[in-house]
């Protein structure tokens, strides 16, 4: 089994399974809305202050929130 690593320490290019979201409960429920829960594949497209990850034919700019964190287990 792989270990969940935090999203921050994805590459870009790097493809993953998002294994779990920790945060306020108001956050968790946006990022669920948005496509962004356990058991999503995800890619990242650009590293840096502001990700952005492909989620099936969406992309998401996801800016820096120290209370909301995406654990994911790489590819």
């Amino acid at each position: 089994m792989i270990a969940s690593v935090s999203l921050e320490q994805l590459k870009t290019g790097d493809r993953a399974t998002i294994s779990a979201l920790a945060g306020s409960d108001q956050e968790v429920a946006r990022l669920s809305a948005l496509g962004m829960r356990g058991g999503a594949q995800i890619e990242v497209v650009r590293q840096g202050r502001t990700c952005i990850v492909q989620l099936e034919q969406t992309r998401l700019c996801l800016r820096p929130n120290r209370q909301t964190k995406i654990y994911v287990c790489p590819k």
